[in-house]
């Protein structure tokens, strides 16, 4: 892969666009759509709001859940949303297509979301559940139904994939597992609390977690710890004293991250290199927390949210891009006037007065 040096010499990161999304909620979760030029935003209502890159014009907005949003997985052609308490699968323009109804999770509180059983350049057949009990759900997409419950030693708050399932648990146990049979191969005590943020990048883990004070108050640790899951072996922390509470690796670099503090701090880094050629950017949040950011596919725009609705977008260059080939996005067609201007007299009827031109397929239909 490209070295960091050579990565930062393309130009330093800096914010293109900033939106307030309309929905007066904070946001809880942000998602890349991986087919469309498409940002996906969660929020603390449970509704789901959709943009596109890059001048950020609202493409969708609809309520998916009565909980918070924990995590979103947009497909081809729906979204798979998670809340606290149930998993829905809507269209891009927000029509229910399925559930699981609450009762299926034995009033766990769900935390987290992930793809399952992906093969090379095709859609995920499942994906992956994570709550703060001590138990991973399946769920399969075709058939649209939980299909296997597997058991933890704790609750799992982040859920990513590389060769193997990596799960990180609220007591600060990762457990790698087999994508298969989801048996553990190998557990990591992280010596943290609640892991908060975590990511895998061919063999290298990274992760940061919660830990509490003497006064019995929560802290993100001030580094980000390092792990090469080929050799089994921790490799040394990344100091980021801000407290890492999302990580994102970039895809087209081995090691090289983007970190988010909850006061707006953005640290771009590589984490085998260390700390010497970081980049570190302030984000202006007006006194809210930074909550969510994403990373897309591209590698070309990062993208943030706060706990004001607002959505930001960093570029490194321009034009930038979400993903490297995007299939067109379908907006809803507009009505257009057929006559600007209607000639009228008392010989006219009003039958004759047609002004809006209705495609072929309503008129069909009426």
């Amino acid at each position: 892969g490209e070295t960091m040096a050579g990565a930062m010499g393309r130009g330093d990161w800096y914010e293109a666009q900033w939106v307030s999304s309309g929905v007066m909620s904070a946001i809880t979760s942000v998602s890349f759509d991986s087919q469309e030029e498409l940002i996906w935003t969660g929020y603390q209502s449970g509704s789901i709001a959709s943009h596109a890159c890059p001048e950020l014009d609202r493409y969708s907005s609809f309520t998916a859940h009565d909980t918070p949003i924990c995590d979103i997985l947009p497909l081809g052609n729906s979204v798979v949303s998670l809340s606290q308490s149930t998993l829905r699968i809507h269209s891009k323009g927000g029509l229910r297509m399925a559930g699981i109804p609450a009762s299926s999770f034995q009033d766990a509180q769900l935390l987290c979301l992930s793809p399952a059983r992906v093969r090379s350049g095709r859609e995920p057949e499942a994906v992956l559940i994570g709550c703060d009990m001590p138990s991973m759900y399946v769920y399969d997409l075709e058939k649209q139904q939980l299909v296997k419950e597997v058991s933890l030693s704790q609750g799992i708050s982040v859920i990513r994939q590389s060769r193997l399932v990596c799960c990180g648990g609220v007591r600060g146990e990762i457990s790698l597992r087999d994508p298969q049979s989801y048996r553990v191969e190998l557990t990591v005590d992280t010596g943290s609390g609640m892991i908060c943020a975590m990511d895998v990048k061919d063999s290298l883990l990274a992760v940061c977690g919660l830990n509490s004070n003497q006064y019995g108050g929560l802290y993100v640790d001030p580094v980000i710890k390092v792990y090469d899951i080929r050799t089994l072996r921790a490799l040394p922390s990344y100091p980021f004293p801000a407290g890492a509470y999302r990580i994102k690796f970039f895809p087209m670099f081995t090691s090289m991250v983007v970190a988010l503090s909850q006061s707006g701090q953005v640290m771009i880094g590589d984490v085998q290199t260390g700390p010497a050629s970081q980049q570190l950017y302030q984000m202006d949040l007006l006194g809210e927390p930074a909550s969510a950011i994403d990373l897309s596919q591209s590698g070309e725009i990062i993208c943030l949210g706060d706990g004001a609705s607002n959505i930001r977008e960093w570029v490194d260059r321009e034009p930038a891009r979400v993903n490297m080939y995007s299939k067109p996005t379908a907006w809803p067609r507009q009505p257009t006037l057929r006559n600007n201007h209607v000639g009228w007299d008392e010989e006219m009827p009003l039958s004759s007065v047609t002004n809006l031109e209705i495609p072929g397929s309503a008129r069909q239909k009426l």
